[in-house]
């Protein structure tokens, strides 16, 4: 299933033995556009703790409930790393992203401005982020559309722009994503086909 990040930001983290905190924030690898942790503000202590729980510890989100379930009991969520500048690079060379930190950031097409960055939109096999939510509105009024990570061309973090491969024609034929429409098989077949054409 899909789901937009601003909405799981909402949702609380329930462990094995009981809820034990927000999702404060969740890191993606920016190589893969894969989520790898989310980051846990435990309780309401002043300074506020937080901590990074990886992904695959994650079962599917609860809908109903607006719960993301742990494979983990609140002590081991306690014990888990503190976040700190450190845990943004890993011994691998990965370097991680928040993705609230990528709302705002403008988009420039082949030719101009195209939008904003709004939100993300993941699934939750395997937390991939699919598509990122564009808001045209400043030339094309109400619209928002969805653009895969794959038609990025490169993104320039100091200046918060993201150069995609398409030009404003291309954004204009895109279908329009609404918010409230959930982002199922059928969007996604009549999305790559309009793309196609």
């Amino acid at each position: 299933m899909l789901w937009r990040m601003k909405s799981l930001c909402e949702y609380s983290i329930q462990a094995t033995d009981g809820e034990i905190g927000t999702p404060d924030a969740f890191l993606f690898d920016e190589a893969t556009w894969k989520i790898c942790y989310v980051v846990i503000e435990k309780g309401h202590r002043s300074p506020p703790q937080k901590v990074l729980v990886a992904m695959t510890t994650l079962a599917s989100p609860n809908q109903a409930a607006h719960q993301l379930p742990l494979h983990l009991t609140q002590l081991q969520v306690k014990q888990s790393p503190a976040l700190d500048e450190y845990a943004l690079s890993s011994k691998n060379g990965s370097t991680y992203r928040d993705s609230n930190e990528v709302v705002g950031f403008q988009i420039q097409g082949a030719d101009g401005y195209v939008g904003e960055i709004e939100d993300v939109i993941v699934e939750d096999e395997f937390w991939q982020i699919r598509y990122i939510v564009v808001d045209t509105s400043n030339w094309l009024p109400g619209r928002q559309v969805l653009i895969p990570p794959d038609w990025i061309e490169t993104i320039t973090w100091s200046t918060e722009h993201v150069m995609v491969k398409l030009s404003r024609e291309n954004i204009t034929t895109c279908p329009i994503y609404n918010p409230s429409d959930p982002v199922n098989r059928a969007y996604e077949i009549r999305f790559y086909d309009d793309d196609a054409q």
